[in-house]
């Protein structure tokens, strides 16, 4: 027996023989070699990342000192059992190379790697290293309890669950279109929780009207973002001053349009009001909703307007502090011949009257003139509002009927034919 033999690198062989000795005779055996190979040395094994995502893979590099040739092996196991060896495929060389790292590919679930080296006699398993490998998140649903909010309110964001660990982001300059955003993380607090964000009060701004939000959950190593969802910020309402009323030392003729406007800085949709009196109450004039509105006097006196403003969903509306007049007289109008007559054809006649009036299904119009000319009626309501227009021959001017489909009310009722004109107030009951 050889006892332990120990490698030395200057005397790796020890060689061995017998002699045999028979009285004054011996011989000797023939010489047998035994080499002594080094111990093999397992250096440590590294993973990078140790952690990855389903579908993806980690870099395994072995440390520098090792002795011995390698041979890769991985389980799906456990750390001690199930090993086999890599197959060559993936491990680019053979351990009779010495690979000194692998890349593991696509990895669907935890993985361990160890080495087994050889040298010579001598052979050694390291210890292992694992891969561990995380889940990507399921899709997980963002919605919010309102789109639109006020200046200076809010609303919240639900996650339609949390597989994971929750964070919360939020951009002001996020384009749809192009998936392209800055998006600043908004912290975990008393108000956003892993399942829910209240945005808090939000404040209008008319470069930057509406705030982006998204969540992203994380799992191991894997995230995924949630869809991204908007909120607008709507300005509150905000009344401006208006143009175009007249004064008493102004007044127009009645039938005369005058047209009130709009200065700039408002906000909101456009509702015009009308009033009988300054301090009275104000109602809203039928399909006045532009940003202008022509005013029609059918009779003498004046009329005063607001607009009201409103801008959803804010609730507050905004209406003009004081009403504007609009003052309206009675205009005589009369003929200038330069070239007069004789007076039996100087004085034109122009009359109409109304009746029955008041009236219930419909009235008729009665005419006097002397003139050929076309003759037109306009019927206005009380607030204005042109209810019909009709222009006749003075050969169908007495059988004209008008009202039949008026409600009930008072109306004031313009003729005119050339440069005459009368108004007429009739009542339907």
């Amino acid at each position: 027996a050889t006892g332990n033999l120990v490698y030395s690198s200057t005397k790796p062989t020890v060689w061995y023989k017998a002699e045999v000795t028979s009285g004054a005779c011996s011989a000797p055996s023939n010489i047998v070699s035994v080499t002594i190979s080094p111990a093999a040395v397992a250096k440590t094994i590294t993973a990078a990342p140790a952690t990855v995502c389903t579908g993806s893979g980690s870099t395994l590099t072995l440390a520098t000192g090792s002795v011995g040739s390698i041979q890769w092996q991985k389980s799906t196991t456990s750390s001690t059992e199930g090993f086999e060896d890599v197959d060559s495929v993936i491990a680019a060389t053979s351990a009779l190379n010495g690979i000194k790292t692998l890349t593991t590919g696509s990895l669907t679930e935890d993985t361990w790697y160890r080495i087994v080296y050889t040298n010579g006699a001598c052979s050694l398993t390291s210890a292992s290293v694992k891969v561990t490998v995380s889940q990507v998140p399921s899709a997980v649903q963002l919605t919010t309890d309102s789109d639109t909010v006020c200046t200076a309110s809010g609303t919240n964001l639900t996650l339609s669950e949390t597989p994971g660990t929750v964070a919360w982001f939020k951009s002001t300059n996020y384009v749809s279109s192009t998936g392209v955003g800055t998006w600043i993380s908004v912290p975990l607090s008393n108000s956003v929780t892993a399942t829910t964000l209240a945005t808090g009060n939000l404040v209008y701004s008319s470069t930057k009207p509406t705030v982006w939000y998204k969540a992203e959950v994380t799992s191991g190593a894997c995230s995924a973002p949630s869809n991204v969802v908007s909120v607008t910020i709507s300005p509150a309402a905000k009344a401006t001053a208006i143009k175009g009323y007249n004064t008493a030392t102004t007044q127009i003729c009645v039938g005369t349009v005058k047209t009130l406007s709009l200065t700039t800085g408002y906000i909101g949709t456009v509702e015009w009001l009308s009033s009988t009196t300054l301090t009275g109450t104000y109602n809203p004039i039928e399909n006045a909703t532009g940003l202008t509105y022509d005013y029609t006097p059918t009779s003498a006196g004046v009329m005063y307007f607001k607009v009201r403003f409103t801008s959803s969903p804010c609730s507050t509306q905004a209406t003009s502090t004081t009403g504007v007049a609009i003052y309206a007289k009675a205009c005589s109008s009369s003929v200038v011949f330069n070239n007069p007559l004789p007076s039996s054809k100087m004085a034109t006649s122009f009359g109409v009257k109304a009746y029955p009036n008041p009236y219930d299904s419909n009235f008729q119009l009665n005419f006097t003139t002397s003139s050929e000319s076309q003759i037109e009626l306009k019927v206005y309501d009380m607030i204005g509002k042109l209810i019909e227009t009709r222009q006749f021959s003075t050969t169908e001017m007495n059988n004209q009927e008008v009202g039949s489909s008026y409600t009930s009310g008072v109306y004031n009722v313009i003729v005119t034919q050339g440069e005459e004109m009368k108004t007429l107030r009739v009542i339907k009951r």
